[in-house]
């Protein structure tokens, strides 16, 4: 494979990891983050395989070979994902880098008067 070039599946099941990694490092912290959306913007190319059935291939492209690639047009691909995990039934859950528990509500200080 052209170390130029990643498969666009390569680089998605890269991020699942790095998100997954965050999740777990998360576990014992008091503060988390939600993900609500993650939005990549990646320059890829697209070839069709000449193997019969195997319709298009999507390559991400290294910031350093958008100049070298000339045969093949390079695109701009936007994705949102909104990641989710299963929850102890099963069901989708928004996906928090801490995700075994919830955030207190914030303290509100007591209103004295004077």
């Amino acid at each position: 494979m052209d170390t130029k070039k990643i498969p666009l599946a390569d680089l998605l099941i890269e991020l699942r990891r790095e998100l997954e990694e965050a999740r777990r490092a998360g576990e014992d912290q008091n503060l988390r983050f939600r993900v609500e959306s993650v939005e990549v913007e990646l320059k890829v190319t697209v070839s069709k395989s000449a193997e019969a059935g195997a319709g298009f291939k999507f390559w991400v492209i290294d910031g350093d070979a958008k100049g070298k690639i000339a045969a093949e047009s390079v695109q701009t691909l936007r994705l949102k994902l909104d990641p989710l995990v299963s929850d102890a039934q099963g069901n989708p859950v928004p996906l928090d880098i801490n995700d075994e528990r919830s955030l207190a509500p914030p303290v509100v200080p007591p209103v004295v008067d004077e």
